[in-house]
Order: C-alpha cells, then structure tokens, then sequence
C-alpha cells in the first residue's frame, strides 16, 4: 500500500511538471500576440494555466477507482501535482529574474507561486473527487470550483504584476 501510495505520489508529480511543459510551449506561442507582463498577458496565460491544470486532472484523477478516490487521497494527489507543476514557474523565475529581486521577493517569487498553484490544484481536484452519486450536477461542482480557483490564481498574479 505505501509503495502504491509512493508511485501515486511521484506519477502525479511528473505530470504536474508534464502540465508545467505544456503551459511553457504554449505560453511560447502566444508570447508574441500578448505582452506576458501586460494585464491581457497575465489574465490569457492564467486562464491557460488553470485550464491545463483542470485537463490534466481530470484524465488523471477520472481512472482512479471508486474506492481510492477519497476527498483525501485526490487532496494528496493534486498536492503533488501541484508541486510538480509549480517546479518550472519556480525554476524559471529563478534563472531569468535579476538576483536582486529574487533576493528581495524570495517570498513572492518562488514560495507563494508553488502554494497558488497547490491550492488552485487542490481546488479543481476536489471539483473532481465528488463523486456522481453525492451530486447530480459534477459539472456544475467542476465550474464553480475552476473559477475558484481561477480567481485565486489571478488575483494573486494581479497582486505581483502592480506591486512590481
């Protein structure tokens, strides 16, 4: 059980880092239609972030049976996605911002962007984790819980792009 629990943990990890790559490459595509550090900029590519987020998810929690799909164990899954998603954003910032700032915003720019993108993915994969038979309306669950977090995510990229 805890070796299943362990390959679990670092699956979801990797494709956490796998959805990280993809938001890259897109965001690579349409870096030259929106300035990144504009207010369009911020909200397409958070709105991408978490759709990819939501995406991947949903593929990954949807196979997991009836019986290990528990609000606690997707909370434990999405965590690690999270971490692994939050990892090339952290890395990132890291190599391409000035040292000074990352000196002097260490909290901002590489704590707080992995709690964002924890919370926001625990937030979709509890959307997930509700099973049908508890709610009528998933899909009603999904959407709620995706602008949830999608206005976390966002207000917290807000707050980054004005205090700078």
């Amino acid at each position: 059980m805890a070796r299943r629990k362990l390959q679990s943990s670092l699956f979801f990890l990797g494709a956490g880092l796998a959805a990280g790559c993809l938001v890259l490459i897109l965001a690579a595509l349409y870096a030259p239609h929106f300035k990144i550090d504009s207010l369009t900029g911020i909200a397409f590519s958070t709105v991408i972030e978490e759709l990819v987020k939501l995406l991947f998810l949903f593929y990954l929690i949807r196979p997991v049976s009836a019986e290990e799909k528990t609000s606690l164990s997707v909370i434990y899954l999405a965590i690690f996605f999270g971490i692994g998603f939050s990892l090339l954003e952290s890395i990132f910032i890291l190599f391409f911002s000035s040292p000074v700032g990352v000196d002097n915003n260490l909290l901002i720019n590489q704590i707080l962007p992995v709690l964002i993108h924890v919370a926001t993915s625990v937030i979709i994969g509890l959307a997930l984790s509700i099973k049908k038979k508890e709610s009528k309306t998933l899909s009603g669950w999904l959407i709620i819980f995706f602008f949830l977090a999608l206005a976390i995510h966002l207000g917290y990229n807000l707050l980054v792009l004005f205090k700078s």
